[in-house]
């Protein structure tokens, strides 16, 4: 058994959740030439990110995965929280906080190379990453089925820690991230990026990857106990989006690459990007407890590639 030194003590998280009747695995669609078959494939998160995992689909070794940004790498010498971390969320209209286990729903969409060009012209025009963009674009997608009055569109974001100096002794292959939390709400995709660059400056993914690491110093039954706390504020995020970025490389056998992080309790809908030789795949998965909802997945799914590619209206 791992010590505290050398246990993964993020995937400790996805374990525990496991243990309670979660799904915790990441899933990878690869589809064909001529946009054939698409062959599905999953990972454990408790042992590996959606990185780590990309890298393992691709068979890359672990120098060649992506690393940190300069805004994200560097520690700070007191992280902040999240101003959010406390506040309750958005709520889905639909949602039965009762159920566990494999997601109800999931679709998928690789996108033209066309309409990729107009996402990434789109984020350029608007001084923002594509990355803001498509936050913003999935906030459009699902807002209906949301109760706004308890409180903002809340969503959570991975944000890779892959060559932090102060982390140089973990694997890149386990799970090297934080979380952020942003608020996919607001008026225009610059206030979002916006707000999310400010978040990181702050330092707040740092503040997230203390807690997820709090094992190392309290051990496991505290992690065991936090994390059944934890799952108690069910609804408390509308979802998560995890983007692993643009990759290109030669592999005339795939058209593209579709992926999502899982989808939890308190995220019910999870929602993923990935951008192969220049076609943007993205997927959607909700948790059992947006089952109601989940024949409407579809519906968001194009939601979330229109309002994407039109863009934010002047």
């Amino acid at each position: 058994m791992s010590g505290p030194e050398d246990r993964d003590w993020v995937g400790t998280w996805f374990e525990l959740a496991e243990q309670r009747g979660e799904s915790c695995d990441v899933p990878f669609g690869t589809v064909g030439p001529d946009e054939g078959a698409t062959t599905w494939r999953s990972f454990a998160h408790r042992s590996v990110d959606g990185i780590g995992a990309m890298g393992e689909l691709l068979g890359i070794g672990p120098d060649q995965l992506p690393v940190a940004t300069a805004t994200t790498r560097e520690r700070p010498a007191r992280a902040l929280p999240s101003p959010f971390m406390r506040k309750p969320s958005a709520r889905w209209r639909s949602l039965d906080p009762t159920k566990l286990g494999a997601p109800s729903g999931r679709g998928h969409r690789l996108l033209s190379a066309e309409s990729t060009q107009r996402i990434r012209d789109a984020a350029k025009a608007g001084g923002v990453s594509v990355n803001s963009l498509l936050a913003w674009a999935l906030a459009r997608a699902v807002e209906d089925e949301l109760d706004r009055s308890v409180g903002p569109l809340l969503f959570e974001m991975p944000v890779n820690l892959r060559g932090a100096p102060s982390l140089a002794e973990l694997t890149p292959r386990g799970n090297v991230f934080a979380t952020l939390t942003a608020d996919f709400g607001l008026a225009s995709p610059a206030d979002l990026h916006a707000a999310v660059q400010a978040a990181l400056v702050r330092g707040e993914h740092w503040s997230s990857w203390n807690a997820l690491n709090v094992g190392r110093e309290q051990g496991l039954d505290f992690v065991r106990n936090a994390a059944s706390g934890a799952a108690a504020g069910t609804g408390f995020r509308v979802g998560v989006l995890s983007n692993l970025g643009a990759w290109d490389r030669s592999e005339p056998s795939l058209a593209g690459i579709v992926f999502s992080p899982p989808p939890a309790q308190r995220t019910p809908l999870a929602a993923g990007a990935v951008t192969w030789n220049g076609r943007l795949g993205l997927m959607m998965l909700a948790h059992a407890n947006l089952a109601e909802a989940a024949p409407r997945l579809e519906t968001w799914l194009a939601r979330w590639v229109d309002a994407a590619v039109a863009g934010p209206h002047p």
